[in-house]
């Protein structure tokens, strides 16, 4: 069972999040498509400041954890260095945990998602530079279902899906006033 979040005074603290980076397979790999941890740390400290939290290290907390060589179909609490983020979600020490794109928390589908409603339910909140996730709704359970990265796999919708579930995640809810398409285009 999980300890109950100490409430805090809103002017107490600001939220404190740490950045959680993941590379499956560095072995010297670079270019526009590779995720480097530099960039993925960057972009995940943006969305921090963009929030008007701070990175826990800041406030003397352990703030950046690393999973590199660590598989996206590992279940991120089984991951070392995601696995003692969440453990200080958990603990009340963090108040959330950026990504720099939803494809570095986890690429199981069943799992990732289940981790990222536990954060949810335990206080915490779960931030990413590349797309905008709203847990809270149907449609936004479904978007970050559509964009986990199963939604590239044979016979799952093709990359198209993938392509334009993670384009709604970007544009947010009601962008331009229309609904976001979730389907592969013909």
């Amino acid at each position: 069972m999980t300890a109950p979040r100490r409430l805090r005074a809103v002017s107490e603290l600001p939220l404190r999040f740490g950045v959680a980076v993941r590379v499956s397979r560095v072995m010297g790999r670079s270019g526009p498509a590779f995720h480097s941890p530099e960039t993925q740390e960057i972009g995940a400290r943006r969305a921090i400041e963009a929030l008007g939290a701070v990175v826990a290290e800041d406030v003397g907390v352990r703030g950046v954890f690393f999973d590199l060589d660590v598989s996206g179909a590992v279940t991120p609490s089984d991951r070392p260095g995601l696995g003692e983020a969440l453990e200080l979600v958990r603990a009340g020490t963090l108040d959330g945990i950026a990504v720099a794109d939803l494809s570095r928390w986890s690429r199981e589908t069943v799992s990732g998602l289940s981790e990222l409603q536990e954060v949810r339910r335990l206080g915490g909140q779960v931030i990413s530079a590349a797309e905008t996730i709203d847990l809270e709704t149907p449609g936004g359970v479904f978007a970050t279902t559509a964009a986990r990265g199963r939604a590239d796999a044979p016979g799952r919708g093709g990359p198209g899906l993938a392509r334009d579930a993670r384009a709604a995640l970007r544009e947010g809810p009601g962008a331009r006033g229309r609904a976001a398409r979730l389907h592969p285009r013909p």
